[in-house]
């Protein structure tokens, strides 16, 4: 299943209660440091590592409404984190992510790496 981000709170466990079948805590929430959106630059480089990626794939139509300039780079860091398909180790890598920038590069990174995984490594002998 996916954790799907959008516009909540990070929290730090302060203590577990264990008298119930279902996990509950006390926490106390730490907001998230507001951030201004991505800068150009780095919005760009990751539009186009994922479109290279999503070529590859054969749902690649339905992904690129996406890649529209009025879809916030939240929106579009944030969902592509959730659907792509990753380890769950990966997707708890972009979560623990400290913002959206953090976020963005981490994303950009993995694709890169699927891309490698699956164009296989060229050259090596």
């Amino acid at each position: 299943s996916n954790i799907l981000l959008q516009g909540l709170d990070r929290c730090e466990l302060t203590k577990e209660h264990f008298d119930k079948p279902y996990r509950e805590a006390t926490i106390r929430v730490t907001p998230m440091h507001t951030e201004e959106g991505l800068t150009k630059d780095v919005r760009k480089a990751l539009i186009d590592v994922l479109g290279r990626y999503l070529e590859q794939r054969e749902d690649s139509a339905a992904w690129q409404g996406f890649f529209r300039e009025e879809v916030s780079d939240e929106v579009l860091v944030n969902t592509l984190s959730t659907y792509l398909d990753c380890t769950p180790l990966e997707k708890q890598f972009l979560l623990e992510a400290e913002g959206l920038h953090q976020r963005a590069r981490r994303l950009n990174d993995l694709v890169q790496f699927m891309l490698h995984e699956h164009q296989g490594l060229k050259g090596w002998d």
